[in-house]
């Protein structure tokens, strides 16, 4: 069996992926004591940081100024209700994904990229967090940033960000992102467990933490898993479709999916 590569923010077939770049996240932009600071979805590559993270009671390092986050249009970054933690975050990435904001490290794994004019010290990350705190009216460096990526949003979105329709697509969409994750992800752990048997119980352990109902076979063995699977395989091709059909994933790299998730086990 083959294992994928990570191509995609909007799926997973690794949940330590998400979690330990959530951890990364938190170390080098905003340390915090909770973990609603950082939201780290197992079917996503891209852990985004929430408002908690941001707030002035958080301890927030220079790091978590060159993200984008604290710039973003409001209507983007407000998390809505009925939005699932889930929902939120792919909702987040997906809008950053179409600004332009998404870039992928030297493996092809998407990570955030790099914004240009961002601050370069800790004292310019600490004047724009007083512009965010509200404590100064204005700042250079955060009013600039802001306006490009306002600018970057009114390009994709010339009458104004759809809330209304990008909430509802992500309510949808984002069970199946996780279903097909899940399914993806007992895949790859099925695949290593010929050759790293400790790896793959690892990787079974963190989905039973991460994916909760979306990962439940009857036995944690690799006879309950595999049954799960064959009943969950087709999870993997409905995602695909779905980000197809909404232009989030190329019909090259879905075939590519479908044809691994359903090579034979033998």
């Amino acid at each position: 069996m083959r294992i994928l590569d990570i191509t995609s923010p909007y799926w997973l077939d690794d949940p330590r992926v998400a979690d330990g770049r959530a951890h990364s996240l938190m170390e080098l932009a905003c340390p915090a004591r909770d973990a609603s600071a950082i939201l780290a979805a197992p079917c996503s590559c891209m852990p985004v940081p929430t408002a908690r993270a941001y707030g002035a009671d958080s301890k927030r390092l220079l790091g978590a100024f060159l993200l984008p986050f604290p710039y973003l249009p409001r209507e983007v970054s407000a998390r809505y209700v009925g939005e699932t933690d889930a929902s939120w975050q792919l909702r987040v990435v997906s809008a950053l994904d179409a600004m332009g904001l998404v870039d992928a490290d030297g493996d092809g794994v998407p990570e955030w990229g790099r914004l240009e004019g961002a601050p370069n010290s800790p004292d310019q990350a600490q004047a724009c967090a007083d512009r965010l705190d509200g404590t100064v009216d204005s700042d250079p460096v955060f009013d600039a940033l802001a306006a490009s990526l306002a600018d970057a949003a009114a390009k994709v979105w010339p009458g104004g960000y759809p809330v209304d329709d990008e909430v509802y697509i992500w309510q949808n969409l984002a069970p199946i992102c996780l279903t097909g994750s899940a399914a993806l992800s007992a895949h790859r752990a099925l695949a290593a467990a010929p050759v790293d048997p400790a790896g793959s119980v690892d990787l079974l352990k963190a989905m039973r933490q991460s994916f909760g109902p979306y990962f439940a076979p009857e036995e944690m063995t690799p006879v309950g898993v595999g049954a799960w699977y064959d009943k969950h395989v087709g999870d993997a091709s409905v995602m695909m479709d779905a980000l197809v059909s909404l232009g989030l994933e190329s019909q090259e790299s879905a075939d590519l999916v479908k044809e691994v998730a359903n090579e034979s086990r033998a």
